[in-house]
């Protein structure tokens, strides 16, 4: 939720990889990694970038110091802005490709996006957002990215109807199918740990088709500590059958700074 603008100029994003019931920062033995010692694309023309490229003469300390954020690798958001997301797509996993470098995509294009809220938008009906998703895994080209799925939209699902409600299930579901088929490695979100409880998030993780995805993602483009959402990460990952699941912190060193702030 209320991300549009963020989604549109590419929101920096760093993923922690933890496994079930483990440490954030080393899988449990035994459960896989996909991202393990595969560093994270680095997008090469963000706005960070070229400010730094503008300050290399009059402010060179600045310059530098910009540098260093345009030089940190960070998710791609992908929605209705980008017009051809097969175009987008193939266009930035063909750039990590030469880079040998791990590209991360946000899907985030779901129907009634938002509960129509700072974000609404998203596609026009699920017919439309099929082909979107369809386009995107042909973007892949076969080629390795992690693709996490829709941002909030099963944490906050409960602003729509029955009908819609269980549209959307099948929606990611079949997103979820559909880029694990072409080779992603698909991560659903599912919110952060000061939302949903463990068991029904969970629940909804099972209707969103958690089985046919690596695992899932919390803190998306929120601000809550890492330490918590390890946590409920980990409890949730037990009621999914052990599902590896991220953890965004690109922006959450200092937590969330008042209650309820997402």
């Amino acid at each position: 939720m209320r991300r549009l603008a963020l989604a549109a100029g590419g929101a920096a994003s760093l993923f922690v990889a933890a496994a079930a019931a483990g440490s954030a920062f080393e899988p449990e033995q035994g459960v896989a990694n996909p991202m393990q010692g595969r560093p994270l694309y680095v997008h090469p023309a963000t706005d960070a970038r070229r400010q730094a490229a503008a300050w290399q003469r009059s402010r060179p300390d600045d310059a530098a110091r910009m540098l260093r954020i345009a030089s940190q690798p960070h998710a791609i958001w992908l929605g209705e802005w980008d017009g051809d997301v097969r175009q987008v797509t193939e266009t930035h996993s063909r750039n990590a490709e030469g880079a040998r470098s791990l590209p991360v995509f946000v899907a985030y294009n779901i129907p009634y996006r938002d509960c129509g809220l700072h974000s609404r938008g998203g596609a026009r009906n699920g017919s439309e957002y099929r082909r979107w998703i369809i386009g995107l895994a042909r973007g892949l080209g076969g080629r390795p990215a992690v693709v996490v799925l829709e941002p909030d939209a099963i944490a906050a699902i409960d602003c729509l109807p029955a009908r819609l409600a269980d549209e959307r299930y099948a929606l990611i579901a079949e997103a979820a199918s559909v880029l694990t088929t072409a080779g992603a490695i698909v991560y659903i979100d599912a919110g952060n740990a000061n939302w949903q409880q463990p068991g029904e998030i969970a629940r909804r993780l099972t209707r969103a088709g958690i089985a046919s995805a690596q695992g899932f993602a919390l803190n998306v483009s929120n601000f809550h500590a890492t330490d918590p959402n390890v946590q409920y990460g980990a409890r949730v990952s037990q009621l999914v059958g052990g599902k590896h699941y991220v953890i965004d912190t690109s922006r959450n060193g200092r937590g969330a700074q008042v209650e309820r702030e997402w």
